[in-house]
C-alpha cells in the first residue's frame, strides 16, 4: 500500500489483453511449476515419502485457514475492480481496497494469534502421527501473508494488469528451492519431523518475497495516494455499502472456498485413518500418503498451470463483458478457453499414462507411483476443464452454484474413500476411486450449470481436428519410444526426446490444421 500526504491521485494502469495477460501468466506459471516440480523431487530425495507425507499434512488445514481469513477476497476485489473499470469509478475502488486490506488483515492476525494459543492441542487431534506439530507450526506465519497477498493480487488481475503477479511468482519458488536444499540438509540431522519443518519454512519464506514485490508494484502503479485518515474516513462514510458490496460477491466464492479447504482438511483425516484401519502402521499410512499427494498429485496436476493462468485471467474479463452484455464475446472466451485447455491438457495426460512408470522412476525412484497416475489420469483430464469452467461461473455472478457443485463433489469422493480405503483389499485403491469420482463429478456439474446460465454455443467443429492432432502425437511418441529405447540408455534423454519430437510433430499438426490461428 502506499500511503502519503495528499489527496487520492488517478492514474492509468497498464491493462493487457486475455492473450497477452494469460501468456504473461503461463510463462511465469510454467517457470514456476518447473522449479516447484524440481523443489519436489529435491524433497523426495531428501525426505523420503514419509518425510513428504509429514510436510503434506500441515498444508490442508492451513489452506482452510487462509480460506477463512482471505473470506474470498481475491475473487470479490478482482471482480469490484473489473466493474469499476467498466464504471470508471476510481474513487469507490479506493474503498473496496480500503475495506479489504483491513478484514482480511484482522482476521489473519487474530486466526495466526489463536493458533499459536493452540498449538499442542490441534495437531494431537487431528494427525495419526505427532510429528506433524513440528511443520503444522512452521507453516502458521504464512497465513497473514498469503491473506495480503491474495489482496494484491485481487487488484492486478482485476486490471487485467498480470505482469507483477506473475514476478512476483517466479521470484517466490527460485527463493523457495534455493532455502529449501539448504535449510533442509541442515535440519535432517534433528530428525525426520524438524526437517519437513524445514521445507515448509522455506515456503513461508518464499511467499513472504512475494508478498514483497507485490507491494512494491503496488505503490510503483500510483493509483492512489493514501493518507491514513482517507481509509478512516472511507470506512466511516462508506464502509458499510461496499462491506456489502464486498460480501455480495465473496461470500458464495468463500463457501466454494471452505468446501474445498475443508475437504482439504478431511482428506488426509480420513485418508491416515482409512489406512490404520486397514491395518497399516501409522508411519506406512503417512508414508503412503506422501506417496500420493507427494509423488503422483506433482505429477497429474503439471498442465493446471496453463488452466490456472487461463482462468486468473478470464474471470475479470467474464465479469467485464458479461457487465457490458456484450454475449457474443464472452461466448467467444469460453470457447477458446475451453480449446486451449484440452489442446494443451490431453495429450500431456496420453504422454503421462504411457509413460508414467518411467517418469516416476526417474524423478523419485517409484515404479508404484507411476501405477497409482495411470489409474487416475483419464478422470483427471475432465478435472483439467474444472477451473475455468469454475472461473465463467464465478465471472457471470453464479459463485452459489460454484459452492453447491463442490460441495457435493467432495462429500461423494470424502465418502467413497471413507468407506472404500478402510478396507484391507482396496487400500491406495480406494483412495483413487474417491478422488476420481470427485473430480469428475465437479466438472460434470459445472460444465452443465454454465450450460443451463448462459447457453452459450460450444463449437465442436475443431474439436474433430484436435482429436486427429492428438492420436497421431500419441502414436508418433509411442513409436519414438519403441524405436529408441535399444539405443538410447539414458532414461532423461530418452524420455526427453520422446516428449520433444512427439510435440514439436503436434505443434505441426495444430498449424497445419489452423487450430492455432483460430484460437490465438
Amino acid at each position: 500500500m502506499h500511503l502519503n500526504h495528499g489527496q487520492v491521485e488517478v492514474t492509468n494502469v497498464g491493462k493487457q489483453s486475455l492473450l497477452k495477460g494469460t501468456i504473461i501468466l503461463a510463462v511465469a506459471a510454467c517457470y514456476s511449476k518447473m522449479i516447484g516440480f524440481i523443489n519436489g523431487i529435491v524433497l523426495s530425495r531428501l525426505l523420503g515419502p514419509e518425510g513428504i507425507g509429514l510436510a503434506m499434512m500441515a498444508m490442508p488445514i492451513t489452506g482452510l485457514l487462509i480460506a477463512i481469513t482471505g473470506f474470498g477476497l481475491e475473487v470479490a476485489v478482482a471482480n469490484l475492480v473489473a466493474e469499476n473499470n467498466a464504471t470508471n469509478n476510481r474513487t469507490r475502488l479506493r474503498h473496496v481496497l480500503s475495506i479489504s486490506f483491513l478484514i482480511t488483515g484482522t482476521l489473519s492476525i487474530v486466526t495466526s494469534l489463536l493458533l499459536l494459543g493452540l498449538i499442542h492441542y490441534v495437531p494431537g487431534l487431528l494427525f495419526a502421527d505427532e510429528r506433524a506439530i513440528y511443520t503444522f507450526t512452521a507453516i502458521i506465519p504464512i497465513i497473514p501473508i498469503v491473506a495480503i497477498s491474495s489482496i494484491l493480487k485481487g487488484y492486478f488481475h482485476g486490471k487485467q494488469y498480470m505482469s507483477p503477479g506473475a514476478f512476483a511468482s517466479i521470484l517466490e519458488q527460485s527463493v523457495q528451492l534455493v532455502v529449501t536444499y539448504m535449510l533442509v540438509q541442515y535440519l535432517l540431522p534433528y530428525g525426520l519431523g524438524v526437517a519437513a519443518a524445514g521445507a515448509v519454512i522455506s515456503m513461508v519464506i518464499g511467499e513472504a518475497i512475494s508478498l514483497g514485490v507485490l507491494i512494491v508494484a503496488f505503490n510503483r502503479q500510483r493509483e492512489f495516494k493514501w493518507r491514513f485518515f482517507h481509509i478512516i474516513r472511507d470506512l466511516v462514510r462508506d464502509g458499510k455499502q461496499h462491506t456489502r458490496d464486498l460480501i455480495r460477491v465473496a461470500l458464495p466464492n468463500t463457501g466454494s472456498h471452505l468446501v474445498n479447504s475443508f475437504a482439504g482438511v478431511l482428506l488426509p483425516i480420513i485418508i491416515t485413518h482409512s489406512f490404520l484401519t486397514a491395518g497399516l502402521t501409522a508411519e506406512t499410512a503417512t508414508e503412503t500418503y506422501g506417496l500420493l499427494m507427494g509423488y503422483v498429485m506433482p505429477l497429474v496436476f503439471v498442465p493446471t498451470f496453463i488452466t490456472h493462468s487461463l482462468s486468473t485471467n478470464l474471470l475479470p474479463s467474464i465479469s467485464d463483458l458479461y457487465a457490458r452484455r456484450q454475449f457474443q464475446q464472452m461466448y467467444s472466451n469460453i470457447n477458446q478457453v475451453i480449446n486451449v485447455t484440452m489442446m494443451i491438457c490431453i495429450p500431456w495426460a496420453l504422454f503421462l499414462y504411457f509413460f508414467a512408470t518411467d517418469l516416476t522412476s526417474l524423478f523419485y525412484h517409484s515404479e508404484e507411483a507411476g501405477l497409482l497416475i495411470q489409474k487416475m489420469i483419464f478422470c483427471f483430464m475432465l478435472s483439467y476443464l474444472q477451473i475455468p469452467l469454475q472461473a465463467v461461473l464465478i465471472g457471470i455472478g453464479k459463485s452459489s452454484v460454484v459452492l453447491y457443485n463442490n460441495l457435493i463433489a467432495a462429500f461423494a469422493s470424502l465418502v467413497m474413500i471413507y468407506f472404500v480405503a478402510s478396507q484391507p483389499s482396496m487400500g491406495v485403491n480406494g483412495v483413487i476411486l474417491g478422488l476420481n469420482l470427485g473430480e469428475v463429478l465437479g466438472t460434470v456439474l459445472h460444465f452443465a450449470s454454465l450450460y443451463q446460465a448462459v447457453r452459450f454455443p460450444f463449437s465442436f467443429a475443431r474439436f474433430y481436428k484436435l482429436l486427429i492432432a492428438i492420436v497421431c502425437m500419441a502414436s508418433c511418441a509411442i513409436f519414438l519410444y519403441m524405436t529408441l529405447d535399444s539405443y538410447i540408455s539414458n532414461g532423461y534423454v530418452l524420455l526427453s526426446s520422446v516428449l520433444l519430437v512427439s510435440a514439436s510433430f503436434y505443434m505441426l499438426l495444430l498449424h497445419r490444421f489452423r487450430l492455432f490461428k483460430q484460437e490465438l
